[in-house]
């Protein structure tokens, strides 16, 4: 059963490991909560960067702007499982 508490999807962990790679940290450090200005010192390349590689591993594209006002690893999270919902569910 879907937990209210959890922000965790199918892709939860995939995700992290994706951002993780780009940023050169251990996974470990990846969390729901972390924040990619304040907490991972995510600047626009990187963020680029890691919206590129979320199009080639998950299939969806994340524009700059909308790419700006993400700002926690949660929110690109839900971002990225409701865009891949929107493309299954048609």
């Amino acid at each position: 059963m879907p937990s209210d508490e959890q922000p965790s999807t199918a892709h939860t962990a995939e995700l992290h490991s994706l951002i993780a790679d780009v940023l050169e940290l251990p996974v470990e450090e990846i969390t729901a909560e972390s924040r990619f200005i304040d907490d991972l010192e995510v600047d626009s390349l990187a963020s680029l960067q890691i919206a590129v590689q979320v199009e080639k591993r998950f299939g969806v594209s994340i524009g700059e702007t909308h790419l700006a006002s993400i700002g926690s690893v949660g929110e690109m999270t839900e971002l990225v499982e409701s865009r891949m919902a929107g493309k299954s569910g048609g």
